[in-house]
């Protein structure tokens, strides 16, 4: 029996879902990339991905990932990825602290 006209209830959940697409998407693209990334690194490995805010990953070093999530520079999403704090400047940041240790690596603060 074809429906002449949808329900409100139809269009609705139909411009609820359209709405809902990109963030949908997203939530399933970084599901499948948490579920395969143990391949890549695993246990002993060296490095380890970090997702930027546009979803692309960059990789960091073990070392790296732990100091700057002690800074909370670097937090798990609810799908368990590690990603970048919002509005996070990694090279502001990284600037900041090589300028730190420069001048902590000094002799009496002239050396």
């Amino acid at each position: 029996m074809p429906v002449a006209e949808e329900s409100e209830l139809i269009r609705g959940l139909l411009a609820r879902s359209r709405e809902n697409a990109d963030a949908n998407a997203r939530e399933v693209r970084e599901k499948t990339l948490k579920n395969s990334l143990g391949s890549q690194f695993g246990p002993f490995s060296k490095d380890a991905p970090v997702m930027k805010p546009d979803g692309a990953f960059e990789v960091v070093r073990i070392s790296a990932l732990e100091r700057y999530k002690d800074k909370d520079w670097i937090f798990k999403n609810r799908n368990g990825l590690d990603e970048w704090a919002p509005g996070f400047d990694k090279a502001a940041a990284e600037a900041a602290e090589a300028k730190k240790r420069a001048e902590k690596g000094k002799f009496l603060g002239i050396f």
